[in-house]
């Protein structure tokens, strides 16, 4: 497959499903600029909905994706506070 059509029938297609979801709520991110990559966040309940969600992606098998699981700043303050009491 040629550039032109990796462009139109790959990334431009997991471009706009980034941007509906964006626009409906369900992610938070953007294009890295000057990099071929993207940063998103997703809320997901589980490994497997996550990864139910990232294969709707065309370009899901076509790059490298670093997965950073996210816990609430609360949930870090709690982490904490047990780790005093324990130690």
């Amino acid at each position: 497959m040629d550039a032109a059509m990796i462009l139109e029938n790959v990334e431009l297609p997991s471009f706009e499903t980034l941007k509906k979801w964006e626009e409906s709520k369900k992610i938070v991110g953007g294009a890295v600029a000057a990099q071929n990559a993207v940063a998103i966040i997703i809320e997901a309940s589980s490994a497997e909905e996550l990864s139910s969600w990232m294969h709707k992606l065309p370009f899901w098998g076509k790059i490298m994706w670093e997965v950073f699981p996210l816990q609430t700043f609360q949930s870090a303050i709690d982490d904490i506070k047990t780790w005093d009491r324990r130690h």
